[in-house]
């Protein structure tokens, strides 16, 4: 199983999602469940994640 703490390495799949609070980098893993990945990036593409409100902001 992928390690989900480790840095991106080159080659892998994130996506940069960029907000009012900053910037969030998420690391994809579409061996383990490409199903997933392959709906978020349909809907990143899609625009859907465009001005979408979070539910809750906690500071680090």
């Amino acid at each position: 199983m992928a390690s989900q703490l480790s840095m991106p390495a080159k080659g892998d799949m994130i996506a940069i999602m960029k907000t009012n609070r900053g910037t969030i980098k998420f690391k994809l893993f579409p061996n383990e469940c490409p199903k997933t990945v392959e709906n978020f990036t349909t809907h990143a593409k899609n625009g859907y994640y465009e001005g979408i409100i979070f539910h809750r902001v906690i500071n680090n």
